[in-house]
């Protein structure tokens, strides 16, 4: 019952409802051309809007203006006019024709706002419509936006204009490396001339890389306007700038550390900049390149706070999966902070090998074995823990030793003063105090006196070079003096019946009394 009462009043709000909404009923303002339009001097560029009352019962007033663009002039025919009803036979449009011309060559597309303010003759109630038009820029690209393309067929085009202007940023990217090259010289006059060569090697390809990466993302603007060449240049700046532009930061910070490590730290008392300054140069190239990579997914598009969303998640299971690679980079920040051994020290390992430090890296060092000329990759958490010995500790100096047996007819004196004459006679051996060499009697050996040469050469990895010249030496010196070098040897006895007995070693010198039987 009450469902029947409602009827009559639903049915008269549906009766109603058309004349309430009769002034309400929209004007359409749409366009008519067909769009991509493209205009240069002396060739004008036309979007016509069609404008449709769709009101039955009010008329409209209408005017049409343009916000222009320098360079441009526009004409609206009509601007100013009156919009009638809809007739009874249907919707009959208004075209409203707007015309761009070029005033000068434009450089650039250009995009315009027709501002369409559309007033009601019965209420007065204004409504403003914004349709915006793109003009594409109809000239022929200029090189390097200033000069006419001369090049002749095939490349009197886009693609010749667009070769040129990588030419000419090519130059520049040379032209800003020389430019660095002098500014470097300029700012480390004082420094030594090898810090001021280092310098600039470190900053030549970072400068030339992203010179010339902005220089092909500008450049492509000259090339037909579509998606592959949009895409390309956004990557290219996204590069030029997120990557490139962090190697150069962060070579200009190595090249300035380098300059302080040279030049600043060796004269100040404290040696905290000494073990500081390692650590900055290998922290600081994580920190930049994780920043020069969020500053390219920023330019591509994409949210890296996703990423880091997720890696926190995943940061605690990667971190029990990862326990030794996390091992290894504290190790290595704690060798670079404690500095048991620094770059270019020779250590000895525990396995006995001895190697010169070539690289101590985030995670491993690597290592540099004289004697088989091979690297060796050790990670760091197996030297920070491990017993290593720095033969460049706690300077380059090595103290070597010799041993040698003369015969038991020998005079130990003159042994002595001929083991000094060799040892002094070797180029590379120290002779000036404490450093110089020096002859022990070491003991009464089973068949010679046995002598110890110790002498402290300038470099470890002359060693065994060193001791090599120094044995020849010997051997030769010992001859000239008379001094024979005895073999240990055993006198076999035997018996009747067949046994065999080993009596004590003795000496083999002809001053030895017989032997008994």
């Amino acid at each position: 019952m009450a469902v029947r009462r409602l009827l009559p009043l639903l049915l008269l709000v549906v009766l109603l409802a058309p004349l309430a909404s009769a002034e309400d009923a929209p004007v359409i303002v749409e366009r008519a051309d067909a769009g991509g339009l493209s205009a240069d001097v002396g060739q004008d560029a036309t979007a016509v809007l069609a404008l449709s009352n769709l009101n039955p019962s009010t008329d409209f007033y209408v005017n049409v203006h343009v916000d222009g663009a320098p360079g441009w002039s526009v004409r609206v025919q009509p601007n100013d006019f009156l919009l009638p009803v809809r007739p009874a036979a249907g919707r009959v449009p208004t075209n409203v024709t707007v015309t761009f011309s070029a005033m000068e060559r434009p450089r650039a597309d250009a995009v315009f706002h027709v501002n369409v303010s559309i007033v009601s003759t019965a209420t007065g109630a204004l409504t403003s419509v914004v349709q915006d038009v793109a003009v594409a820029n109809a000239a022929p690209p200029l090189v390097l936006e200033a000069f006419q393309n001369p090049l002749g067929p095939p490349l009197d085009n886009v693609w010749g204009t667009f070769l040129l202007d990588m030419a000419f940023w090519v130059v520049a990217s040379v032209a800003a490396v020389f430019a660095g090259n002098w500014v470097i010289r300029v700012a480390t006059l004082r420094a030594a001339k090898y810090v001021s060569t280092e310098m600039a090697q470190k900053l030549r390809l970072p400068l030339f890389l992203f010179a010339l990466s902005l220089g092909f993302s500008s450049s492509l603007h000259v090339l037909p306007r579509n998606f592959f060449t949009e895409e390309v240049a956004r990557i290219a700046l996204a590069i030029g700038v997120g990557v490139f532009g962090l190697y150069v930061l962060y070579k200009l910070m190595d090249a300035g550390l380098y300059y302080y490590e040279k030049e600043i730290a060796p004269r100040t008392e404290t040696k905290m900049d000494d073990v500081i300054i390692p650590v900055v140069r290998k922290v600081g190239v994580v920190v930049l390149w994780v920043v020069g990579g969020v500053l390219t997914l920023r330019q591509l598009g994409w949210d890296p706070t996703v990423i880091f969303a997720g890696a926190s998640i995943a940061g605690i299971v990667i971190g029990f999966a990862a326990q030794d690679t996390l091992g290894n980079l504290f190790s290595g920040v704690f060798i670079m902070l404690d500095q048991p051994f620094v770059e270019g020290d020779d250590i000895m390992l525990e396995t006995g090998e001895t190697a010169r430090v070539e690289t101590i890296g985030l995670r491993t060092t690597r290592l540099y074995n004289y004697m088989t000329h091979e690297s060796i990759i050790v990670p760091n958490n197996g030297l920070a823990s491990k017993r290593i010995v720095n033969h460049t500790g706690p300077d380059s100096k090595y103290r070597l030793s010799v041993d040698v047996g003369a015969d038991y007819g020998s005079d130990p004196e003159t042994v002595r003063r001929v083991l000094l004459q060799v040892a002094e006679a070797h180029p590379k051996v120290l002779k000036e105090a404490p450093w110089e060499p020096r002859v022990r009697f070491k003991s009464f050996g089973d068949s010679s006196l046995d002598f110890t040469l110790r002498v402290t050469i300038p470099e470890f990895k002359d060693r065994n070079e060193i001791a090599s010249d120094l044995r020849f030496g010997i051997k030769k010196a010992f001859e000239q003096n008379g001094i024979d070098i005895p073999f240990p040897h055993r006198t076999l006895v035997v018996k009747g019946d067949g046994a065999a007995k080993v009596l004590t070693p003795s000496v083999d010198s002809p001053d030895a009394p017989p032997k008994k039987r």
